[in-house]
């Protein structure tokens, strides 16, 4: 009889086991859409609405410590194309590398950088906040 307990204790420990497995690929897998829809939204951002609007993707606190630049409404975002896919670097970090192209309203000069973005997961919000800085669009 106690070798039935024992297989008994042993089949409920491997099934908990492996239903906390699950619940850690769930979350991986809800965090991974959370970062694609973040990122989509980031480059959205940035496209057809306002460089300025693209700080409320950063941390609050960085953002009150820096500010937001001055005359981010006379630069226009033409292009904007990834040129390293997402990927994790650990547990709560992404990098992705995206080439923008974009002008200066009063120049009308074609101009394009490289931006190399790090981005965070924060567990107590479940969401992705922008860690580099947002590029300088000189």
């Amino acid at each position: 009889m106690p070798v039935a307990r024992i297989g008994l204790t042993g089949l409920l420990l491997l099934a908990l086991a492996l239903s906390l497995v699950g619940c850690k690929k769930i979350d991986d897998k809800r965090q991974a859409n959370d970062l694609e829809a973040t990122l989509y939204s980031y480059e959205s951002t940035l496209r057809w609405q306002s460089i300025a609007d693209a700080y409320s993707y950063r941390p609050p606190e960085e953002v009150a410590r820096s500010g937001i630049p001055d005359g981010l409404d006379q630069i226009r975002i033409v292009s904007y194309q990834v040129k390293a896919a997402p990927a994790m670097l650990d547990d709560v970090t992404a990098a992705q590398t995206v080439e923008i192209g974009y002008y200066h309203q009063d120049t009308q000069r074609l101009r394009t950088l490289l931006d190399r973005q790090l981005w965070n997961y924060v567990i107590e919000l479940k969401l992705w906040r922008l860690g580099s800085e947002i590029p300088e669009f000189r």
